[in-house]
């Protein structure tokens, strides 16, 4: 049901008819809807009220099916047909636009997508915001194109669905370009352009299967033809040859021939009963000897397997035994085992900060899931007080560090010894310039100059100070990791990006990376989100991604709630999504609200 682009002047149909076989339709379609009018049949009537408007609008009599399309949407409505009412909408909204009337258009499918909306159908929103985005489009109104068309795109990306995702970088790419937006244009041309590429060539992949097939059905065909072609030749031969002797041949010596073969028949007949007779006896006999040796047989091989019998189930015992001794050995190793993570867990959980740390400056919730026993992610919390030239400041930091479980843990434990050397040691306090030592340390640590050593840490950083009793200067810097956070009656979340480079890891020879420092401010009653990806990357029983905006909403949806209601909302939220798949990474997520 999307609006297709090109869409002509509409061109006048008066004085025109349909041709005569749809013409002969046509009637039968109104003869069939007066009589269910008299009849009072609502439903029959929109049916065919449907059909004739269909029948004048593939024709081009735009006027004549518009007409039947409002009689139907005041049936609709009187039923209450919620759906109905909606497709008729949108079947207008496209007649409009396609006679060049983009206001009516536009009218038409708002109300086509505001039920969609009202229903939670979101393939019906994605067709009616493709739908507003290109009548926009036709009219010239690029900016509020644009604006439609990223909705478009962000709801089929949630759910799945290339051609649309297809068309809307295609609106996008020339609203851009009509706008003198060169590089934009480009950039959606190019993603147009990489999907448009990737369908086509699935459906050339099932053209060529489709093709291959039918040559194999035909070659199939052919021998099979050719086979009994070939049998038909033949029996027409033996059938000619057969007629030539018959021919050939003199009555008398036909009718000699046949008391001759009687005469054999008979002889024939009277050998086959003796030698049935004798063969039986033989046969009897012969039976009776394999039988008696066939039995002599099996006893022997039951014998024989009797003894087997024993010895393999004394080496099954043998084996039995040395199984449960092996079970027992690895059941030793696996206890020991747990209980060093177990204890690796407890001096994992010993380094972090303890949450009445947090509390002296912000509330607060963690969402702290390791994969395995020990985690990878990390969070890290420092206060440093202040003196006469600087105010005192507090550092919040959530790290993903390569990998999960005993590697994984081995780099948190890194991590958390570097940002204590840097800020309580070094006392740089510059959220950009610890990243950057940070990054320097970790490559000496790892000597990852001179080793193939890939590890490294994502890191979300920032710095609070007071700059008076309601306002705080915050200072941001991640390294692949963003920061959220929510002003009070802002619409939504807010969102800075980290940059794009790593701590450590397979940038090892980047030395000289640098980092940004973002500073906002906030007041009491803000929050921040300080997050690792493991959240984000979780996927559900459809291999469907927990993504960014699903947590961005979640978040927003339960911001009147206290903190610890607001763990607890997320919380339910991963769980009903994840449904019984496996949770692919550590998960880490830092809330705080300001004091």
């Amino acid at each position: 049901m999307i609006l297709i682009a090109a869409i002509s002047s509409d061109q006048s149909v008066y004085g025109q008819s349909l041709p005569e076989k749809k013409q002969q339709k046509a009637e039968k379609y109104k003869a069939a809807l007066s009589q269910y009018q008299q009849e009072g049949k609502e439903r029959k009537e929109l049916e065919y009220l449907n059909k004739l408007a269909f029948l004048y609008w593939n024709h081009d009599f735009r006027e004549q099916a518009r007409s039947y399309f409002s009689r139907g949407l005041a049936i609709n409505q009187g039923l209450g047909n919620t759906n109905g009412i909606k497709r008729t909408h949108y079947y207008l909204g496209m007649i409009w636009s396609e006679s060049g009337r983009y206001k009516k258009a536009l009218g038409s499918f708002e109300k086509g997508l505001q039920i969609s909306k009202r229903l939670s159908q979101k393939s019906s929103q994605l067709s009616g915001l493709i739908n507003i985005a290109q009548t926009h489009q036709l009219a010239g109104d690029y900016q509020s194109s644009n604006r439609y068309a990223l909705q478009g795109l962000s709801l089929a990306k949630e759910l799945d669905k290339l051609k649309p995702i297809r068309t809307c970088y295609g609106i996008l790419s020339e609203n851009h370009k009509k706008l003198g937006h060169s590089e934009k244009s480009i950039k959606y041309f190019d993603l147009f352009s990489s999907i448009d590429q990737h369908l086509k060539k699935e459906k050339i992949s099932e053209i060529r299967k489709h093709s291959q097939s039918e040559i194999s059905e035909a070659r199939s065909e052919k021998q099979q033809t050719q086979q009994e072609l070939t049998e038909e030749i033949n029996k027409r031969k033996m059938t000619e040859d057969s007629l030539q002797r018959v021919d050939s041949i003199s009555r008398k010596r036909q009718m000699q021939l046949t008391m001759q073969e009687l005469e054999n028949k008979k002889i024939q007949a009277q050998l086959k009963l003796e030698k049935t007779v004798r063969n039986s006896l033989i046969i009897g006999f012969l039976l009776i000897t394999g039988f008696s040796l066939l039995l002599y047989r099996f006893y022997k091989q039951k014998k024989q397997a009797n003894v087997l019998l024993e010895r393999q189930n004394q080496q099954i015992n043998q084996q039995k035994i040395q199984i449960q001794q092996q079970k027992d050995r690895l059941q030793l190793q696996n206890t020991k085992l747990n209980d060093s993570l177990n204890y690796a867990e407890t001096i994992q959980q010993a380094i972090l900060p303890a949450k009445n740390e947090l509390e002296q400056m912000f509330e607060s919730f963690i969402l702290y899931k390791p994969k395995d026993i020990v985690s990878g992610d990390f969070y890290w919390y420092t206060r440093v007080e202040g003196t006469n030239a600087h105010p005192s400041k507090a550092f919040l930091a959530a790290v993903d560090c390569t990998g999960h479980g005993v590697p994984g843990a081995f780099m948190s434990m890194i991590g958390n010894r570097i940002f204590n050397e840097i800020i309580g040691e070094k006392k740089i306090y510059d959220p950009a310039h610890i990243l950057y030592h940070m990054n320097r340390t970790t490559i000496d640590a790892l000597q990852q100059e001179r080793t193939d050593n890939p590890d490294g840490m994502d890191v979300c950083l920032i710095s609070m100070e007071n700059t008076d009793k309601q306002k705080k200067k915050i200072r941001f810097a991640g390294a692949k990791r963003p920061l959220f956070y929510y002003r009070q009656n802002e619409p939504t979340l807010s969102k800075i990006k980290g940059d794009r480079y790593s701590i450590g890891g397979i940038n090892k020879n980047k030395t000289k990376k640098t980092f940004q420092t973002h500073e906002l401010t906030l007041q009491k009653g803000d929050m921040m989100y300080l997050t690792t990806d493991g959240l984000f990357d979780q996927v559900n029983d459809h291999r469907k991604r927990f993504s960014t905006q699903r947590f961005i909403q979640v978040m927003y949806d339960n911001l009147h709630l206290d903190m610890k209601t607001q763990k607890k909302k997320l919380e339910e939220k991963l769980e009903t999504f994840t449904g019984v798949s496996e949770q692919r990474d550590d998960i880490t997520v830092v809330a705080v609200k300001i004091l």
